[in-house]
């Protein structure tokens, strides 16, 4: 009998550990409320890129467009940008020049985003996971980027999609409707 009641106390211990734990990991997936507003997206990749310029070498092309206004929350859309361009730097092996990629594009009705980097690539059987919240692929990290990434541009109207290619390199592409105001 006393055994068992040292072993339940242990055991409700434990629970009650990782229910805070479990706690803590739900305060800190939750997304902010989205606050969209007219957004200047070549400011908010120049701010973005402007962070990596001194790891790695980011090239930014935008085209010739003058301006690009999209209904945007400026510190979400930097969140993504930067969680892109840290996974593109970090999928550059060490022996290798890393080059990444920053292209804005337009048509009629919305711009276009290419993040594209020369990394390693992702690897096949990886593709149907990469938005998933908890997956990852790296050996540090909590599996939630992509995955916030993805629910952002959801927010924004927008679309992202990715091509890979192994020993290659990855290209994202994000899709945001044109502010029509």
């Amino acid at each position: 009998k006393d055994k068992m009641s040292r072993f339940s106390e242990k055991m409700i211990t434990q629970i009650d550990a990782l229910t805070d734990i479990a706690n803590e990991f739900s305060s800190f997936a939750k997304m902010p409320t989205t606050s969209l507003a007219e957004t200047d997206l070549r400011k908010v990749l120049r701010d973005a890129v402007g962070t990596f310029n001194n790891e790695i070498k980011v090239v930014k092309e935008t085209n010739e467009i003058e301006q690009a206004f999209i209904k945007g929350d400026e510190s979400q859309l930097i969140r993504v940008f930067n969680n892109l361009l840290k996974n593109s730097s970090q999928a550059i092996p060490e022996e290798r020049v890393g080059v990444i990629q920053v292209i804005l594009s337009e048509d009629e009705t919305q711009y276009l985003v290419e993040v594209k980097d020369n990394g390693k690539g992702i690897n096949p059987s990886e593709y149907d996971n990469i938005f998933t919240p908890n997956f990852t692929t790296k050996s540090s990290g909590s599996g939630l980027g992509l995955a916030i990434v993805k629910n952002i541009i959801k927010n924004h109207s927008g679309k992202i999609r990715f091509e890979s290619k192994l020993n290659k390199g990855t290209s994202f592409f994000l899709t945001f409707p044109k502010n029509e105001s």
